[in-house]
């Protein structure tokens, strides 16, 4: 991406918010922004009402917002949802569009452990390693790995989240 991108739309008085990483969104750019680095956690963001109607009440873009429901009632998958967004802001062109709209597409194809153990790893790479420990804890206690190998992966990013947390006699142990 190496264009100038004309915004969409008008900033948001009230945020969109991703649930699960407590972010707040407030215009179409950082949508497709988030969309297009986060394409391991976008699935059920995507496929919202909600998503419709902020984008309709909040930065003005009722026609893109109606295209989206119809998308919703007829094919609700979640690459569907964000090439309807990408194309209607030009954020991506036609090329870079269909590459990130395939990730996404693998990406839910995956097991809910695997996208589960992918947010843990956003949290910890974003820096929030209290959250990430949690996640992965979560999943320890619940025995939400599919193998010995998924177990050992989440015990380590634990050590390293200690690590990076600089608690080291604890992420020795």
């Amino acid at each position: 991406m190496s264009y100038i991108i004309f915004c969409k739309g008008k900033r948001a008085d009230k945020p969109f918010i991703v649930e699960d990483l407590k972010l707040r969104l407030y215009s179409m750019e950082e949508l497709c922004y988030y969309v297009y680095s986060n394409v391991s956690l976008c699935d059920k963001e995507l496929l919202q009402e909600q998503l419709a109607t902020w984008i309709e009440a909040q930065c003005g873009l009722p026609d893109l917002a109606e295209s989206l429901r119809i998308v919703l009632m007829k094919d609700p998958r979640p690459e569907r949802i964000a090439a309807q967004i990408f194309a209607y802001t030009d954020y991506l062109n036609k090329q870079e569009r269909d590459a990130v709209c395939e990730r996404i597409r693998k990406y839910t194809q995956l097991g809910y452990n695997e996208r589960r153990k992918m947010r843990g790893d956003y949290f910890y790479l974003d820096g929030k390693y209290k959250e990430a420990i949690k996640d992965y804890e979560d999943m320890l206690e619940q025995k939400a790995y599919d193998d010995q190998k998924m177990k050992h992966h989440l015990l380590y990013n634990i050590g390293c989240c200690y690590a990076a947390m600089f608690y080291y006699d604890i992420a020795y142990g």
